[in-house]
């Protein structure tokens, strides 16, 4: 048996609602079905083919359909605001639901902009604090160990630059990866390691910032890019930076951004802010970034 495990942290609230996403009852829950999704969009995003991915995540395609080649198991769950860290439960639900004011985030013309979902009452959302750590055990009895290998060099981009939840593309919930032991491959992982992904990152200027900080300035740059009408007439907002609902000057409908706004704790405590962007990055989304 073939086993990992990668010691994951929430470096900023992340909003993961089940059953319960918004509201008076809003509960937050950490759990391996939202991280096994995103871990297989990094497969996808990183350059895996549909054949490996169906192969090593399985597949429900008609009579083709297995199970995937590996296991993926939360095993512990932790408190790291203070020192030693406080085991939680596996099922720990998380509560309050908090708005944008309670968390600081209430200016419009900054912070706000990147929580508008939550401004009233009625719209509230329960939130896993940063500092709330996770351990996720990968299992494989079968892989070989070079595909297996390939999963944990994946799953370690996942843990450095990806994130959870709602507004995950807008600095909430995202990770940072703090622990790993077990089989695991000595090359070192990086964004070239992936010659065929098909994002990139680009490190934007500026900082390094506290939390606090870190939300004014992503706010500031993603309204003013956003809105920027040298660039960007008002119909093409939603090809960048998406659409919430049905609001756009044509009817379109709801769209995810594709860029990723994301976050980078330090060893220090601070935060640098970049991109994530689709690699080749279209000459409309290239200008309205810069």
């Amino acid at each position: 048996m073939k086993t990992a495990t990668f010691t994951v942290e929430f470096s900023t609230p992340a909003m993961t609602s089940g059953a319960s996403p918004k509201g008076p009852d809003s509960i937050a829950e950490i759990r391996s079905s939202s991280i096994r999704g995103q871990f297989r969009w990094w497969f996808r995003a990183l350059g895996g083919s549909s054949e490996d991915e169906a192969r090593l995540f399985g597949s429900v395609a008609g009579e083709r359909g297995h199970a995937s080649a590996f296991i993926l198991r939360i095993i512990q769950i932790l408190d790291a605001s203070s020192a030693p860290a406080k085991p939680l439960s596996l099922h720990q639900k998380f509560t309050p639901p908090r708005t944008a004011r309670d968390i600081g985030c209430s200016d419009m013309n900054t912070s706000g902009y990147l929580a508008f979902n939550i401004r009233a009452s009625g719209d509230a959302r329960a939130m896993i604090p940063e500092r709330t750590r996770f351990v996720v055990a990968i299992l494989s009895p079968r892989l070989p160990l070079g595909d297996f290998h390939r999963l944990c060099q994946v799953f370690r981009m996942f843990a450095k630059f990806g994130s959870l939840g709602t507004r995950s593309r807008r600095t909430f919930g995202c990770l940072s990866l703090t622990d790993e032991k077990g089989a695991l491959p000595a090359e070192p992982t990086s964004w070239n390691y992936f010659s065929n992904r098909r994002v990139d990152w680009r490190q934007l200027p500026g900082g390094p910032w506290p939390l606090a900080r870190l939300r004014i300035e992503a706010g500031i740059w993603l309204k003013n890019h956003r809105n920027n009408r040298d660039v960007l007439q008002k119909r093409q907002r939603g090809e960048v930076f998406g659409h919430a609902g049905t609001d756009g000057p044509l009817g379109e409908k709801r769209r995810g951004s594709p860029v990723i706004l994301r976050p980078v704790l330090a060893s220090n405590g601070q935060f640098s802010l970049g991109v994530i962007v689709p690699r080749p990055t279209p000459k409309l989304l290239d200008e309205a970034i810069r």
